[in-house]
């Protein structure tokens, strides 16, 4: 059977395995295919769909049903996933995707729930809304928040505690908020150049690069090296718990303000360049 491109009606029901629930009906999107949820508030049980390898699953901006529920989401096997709904109610398991984009008009708290216990993420992209990535799930090369101007609302990353990632995974903040929850990331990367990222634990032995008026709060977990500039700003203030931070460079305006009124943060060396503040506790 050739390859079709098609879109969700729900004719007959919430079924997706029900090929009189797509256009054309003769079947359900199956290898192959390419998926489509566009103009409709359905709520569409998914289910595991993982036997069939689509081309790409294209969730659009008209929609605004549900797919999956909480605690059954949408097993979906794709190459490529690109979920722009005003949906409230998301939650898929994208297996197999290289490239993830979503950009939601909705911050609501389960607004996307993406990932789960099978999945491996690729490069995936949060343009707006608020996306949730939950535990089990391993992130691939690159993940990234940062506008797109298409969505209503800034972007919202959350990374649940138990997520882990591949060897020099790559974080990016550009916009909007990201936040990393006790993940496991120990050889990652992660630059700011805008917006907040909020590292909530872990010990990372990768560089932290914060830049261009971006924020990185520093709430536990330890750090490796971190070079803070143009602007930024390393703030580790928000709690008292002990932390150590390996190498810290501070320069062009930037600020590193690691006072907690407990002498609670260790620096190993750190070096001010060039107009770089760094802020901290009498001892």
């Amino acid at each position: 059977m050739a390859a079709t491109v098609r879109t969700w009606t729900g004719a007959v029901s919430r079924v997706w395995a029900l090929a009189t629930n797509w256009s054309p009906s003769d079947n359900y999107p199956v290898t192959g295919d390419t998926a489509i949820l566009d103009d409709t508030d359905h709520a569409i049980l998914g289910g595991d769909q993982s036997a069939n390898v689509l081309v790409a699953l294209y969730i659009t901006h008209r929609f605004r049903g549900t797919l999956g529920a909480s605690g059954s989401p949408a097993i979906i096997a794709a190459g490529l996933f690109n979920i722009k709904g005003k949906s409230d109610a998301i939650w898929i398991e994208p297996l197999g995707g290289i490239t993830t984009v979503v950009s939601v008009s909705s911050n609501a708290p389960n607004a996307v729930v993406l990932g789960g216990p099978l999945t491996s993420l690729g490069y995936t992209f949060v343009g707006g809304g608020r996306v949730t990535i939950p535990s089990g799930t391993v992130l691939g090369s690159y993940t990234q928040v940062g506008s797109d101007g298409l969505s209503t609302v800034n972007p919202w990353l959350t990374i649940s505690s138990g997520v882990s990632t591949v060897a020099d995974h790559i974080f990016v903040c550009n916009n909007g908020l990201m936040e990393l929850n006790q993940a496991v990331v120990a050889t990652s990367k992660i630059l700011v150049s805008g917006g907040k990222f909020v590292y909530g634990g872990g010990n990372l032995s990768y560089e932290v690069l914060a830049i261009n008026g971006g924020v990185f709060e520093w709430r536990s977990g330890n750090l490796g090296t971190v070079y803070v500039s143009g602007n930024a700003l390393l703030d580790g203030r928000q709690t008292t718990t002990a932390r150590t931070v390996s190498s810290l460079f501070v320069s062009d305006n930037a600020t590193a303000d690691l006072r907690t009124g407990t002498s609670a943060i260790t620096v190993s060396a750190f070096r001010e360049i060039a107009n770089g503040i760094i802020l901290r506790d009498e001892v």
